[in-house]
């Protein structure tokens, strides 16, 4: 089974959750490319985030895990933001082992 990519682990979500297309796509569009489990990444230290996404995408993970606190700017509406962040995780982390 391949892996679900965390963008399309997130805009599931979303869909399931119905948040709109516009919001979701805004959320999933701070996943960095390549990125293919949110759970993996939220868990990377710093010197591994340098190594793995190009450094222009940095500030959409540190968005991301401020999401994910509960904090960060509101792409959709609280507390939506970390119900899909906290769900696609979970959705990326069982694909990834099924794979």
């Amino acid at each position: 089974m391949a892996k679900m990519a965390a963008k399309s682990a997130i805009k599931d979500t979303a869909r399931v959750l119905d948040v709109p297309l516009q919001e979701s796509n805004r959320l999933a569009g701070l996943v960095p490319n390549g990125v293919s489990s949110l759970g993996k990444m939220f868990g990377w230290d710093d010197k591994t985030l340098k190594e793995k996404v190009r450094s222009e995408e940095l500030p959409k993970v540190d968005e991301l895990k401020l999401l994910l606190a509960g904090e960060g700017r509101r792409i959709v509406p609280k507390p939506f933001n970390k119900q899909i962040l906290l769900k696609a995780r979970c959705a990326t982390r069982v694909s990834t082992l099924a794979g």
